[in-house]
């Protein structure tokens, strides 16, 4: 998937360096929709699919993924106005590896049990310079030599410990901004009884992240913070319910 044109938002009264003074001081921001960026996708995806034979099913896919682009969304604000191309990176929502398995499985004394299971690799994420370097009045700059979205995949420690240092902060390693893997396993069982009449009931059991996996989903990407790379969010724990579909 390959695409060009697309928008990105650029404030063209940003501050010149070195002197850092907008063009025209009777304004701050003058922010502009302008068809620069672009963006592309490379995949390769495999299925094995076996059809239901009145006993069983399965369906198991891998995806190999590769994502670039200018930004993530057309409201995403271009951190360098003077070279946009310079947040040309990895998109954060692209995972460089995917794989689901899912199943229906007709078991002894009626019992059906169907089954997701799903494992990916990190999201890459923004290692951020922490204040506003420009003096555009957008935080979302980055230390010198870190390109955007690189945590997650291939953070580059050496620059962002020289700004570390620079900030009397403690150096991190590669695994401190590696992300994290993402595993999930769902699991129903449900059994139908025929109570007489065409009436017919079936009771299910629903488990949502069966192992209770901790799944962390964002972490702190502001490196002038002693947490740099400690994740701030998590997915659900392991959830169960019950319940009861009456068909007549």
């Amino acid at each position: 998937v390959d695409g060009r044109s697309e928008h990105l938002l650029v404030d063209r009264n940003a501050p010149v360096p070195p002197s850092f003074v907008r063009p025209d001081p009777r304004y701050r921001r003058i922010r502009t929709y302008e068809s620069i960026g672009r963006s592309e996708y490379d995949g390769l995806y495999f299925r094995l699919d076996k059809r239901f034979d009145g006993r069983w099913q399965m369906l198991a896919t891998y995806n190999l993924g590769r994502g670039k682009a200018t930004s993530d969304s057309p409201f995403s604000i271009v951190a360098n106005p003077f070279n946009p191309d310079a947040d040309y990176g990895p998109s954060s929502y692209v995972q460089r590896h995917r794989v689901a398995w899912s199943g229906v499985f007709v078991m002894p004394y009626g019992v059906t049990a169907g089954t997701i299971m799903s494992w990916a690799s990190p999201l890459p994420f923004t290692v951020t310079a922490g204040r506003d370097l420009n003096n555009d009045l957008t935080n979302n700059d980055r230390p010198v030599g870190v390109g955007r979205n690189s945590g997650g995949i291939a953070p580059e420690v050496d620059a962002i410990n020289a700004w570390r240092a620079a900030n009397t902060l403690a150096p991190v390693t590669a695994e401190d901004l590696n992300g994290a893997n993402f595993f999930n396993w769902d699991l129903r069982l449900s059994r139908a009884f025929q109570l007489g009449g065409g009436v017919r009931i079936e009771g299910l059991a629903e488990v949502f992240n069966l192992t209770n996996r901790v799944n962390y989903l964002r972490f702190v990407t502001n490196a002038r913070l002693a947490t740099l790379g400690q994740p701030t969010l998590a997915g659900d724990p392991r959830q169960v319910q019950f319940g009861a579909r009456i068909t007549f």
